[in-house]
């Protein structure tokens, strides 16, 4: 490659300034009572971390016993929230939330279904979002064409003036098939209208429903598509 001039100019430029550059001390003087606050806040923050490490690990085998304990007393019929751990000298109580995160993965909730068949709907809610897909956000001549759609089959609860889509669309099953059924009389294409997001929660109270729907084999299966998000040591 032909050399230029601007590359011998940046060449001897950026030679110059690394020729011409010095670096800045980096010690100073300190005053005695600095150097030792420095000496004793390094001295801290080594035992910090030392006992960051030291608390997770108490706190990861504490939580694995809490919760084999709950899963028994669950499998018992004697589920609790809470359980209270007392030794001679000090007593912790482990708390668990009925908050839970569902793996949204297709393949995850397909295979989630299969594992607890008619029992899907039992402790899960799938909430359902329609949106218009890109192609439909970018061309109003195709949403004017839904709405008028909407307008003579007076479908009224499906998308408003602005040719926004209702709340209501997304929770009632039967206002979702009336529309797929009049866009396919009027020749709109569902699948160029509209994106359908179907996300999966665990319905209140999934803590204790677990133990009273899943069997005790099932379980470590169960928790790969289902998770719950937080469980508490407090003392």
């Amino acid at each position: 490659m032909q050399v230029t001039i601007f590359d011998k100019l940046a060449e001897s430029q950026t030679t110059e300034t690394v020729s011409k550059y010095t670096p800045a001390s980096s010690t100073m003087q300190l005053p005695e009572r600095i150097k030792n606050s420095i000496d004793l806040l390094s001295k801290l923050k080594t035992q910090q971390a030392q006992l960051h490490i030291q608390i997770k690990d108490a706190e990861k085998s504490t939580l694995t016993y809490a919760h084999d304990q709950q899963d028994k007393n669950g499998y018992k019929g004697q589920f609790s929230k809470s359980l209270k751990m007392v030794t001679d000298k000090n007593a912790i109580t482990y708390t668990s939330g009925d908050s839970f995160e569902v793996d949204q993965n297709r393949v995850s909730v397909s295979a989630l279904k299969n594992l607890v068949r008619d029992k899907f709907l039992t402790l899960f809610n799938v909430r359902r979002v329609i949106g218009f897909s890109q192609d439909a956000k970018g061309d109003q001549g195709l949403q004017g064409q839904l709405y008028n759609v909407c307008v003579k089959e007076k479908l009224h609860n499906v998308c408003k003036l602005s040719v926004t889509l209702t709340e209501e669309l997304n929770s009632d099953r039967d206002l979702q098939e009336q529309l797929i059924t009049c866009c396919k009389k009027h020749n709109l294409d569902i699948s160029l209208l509209f994106n359908v997001t179907d996300t999966v929660e665990a319905k209140e109270g999934l803590d204790k429903k677990i133990y009273e729907t899943i069997p005790v084999e099932k379980l470590e299966t169960f928790r790969k598509y289902v998770w719950q998000k937080k469980s508490f040591l407090t003392k």
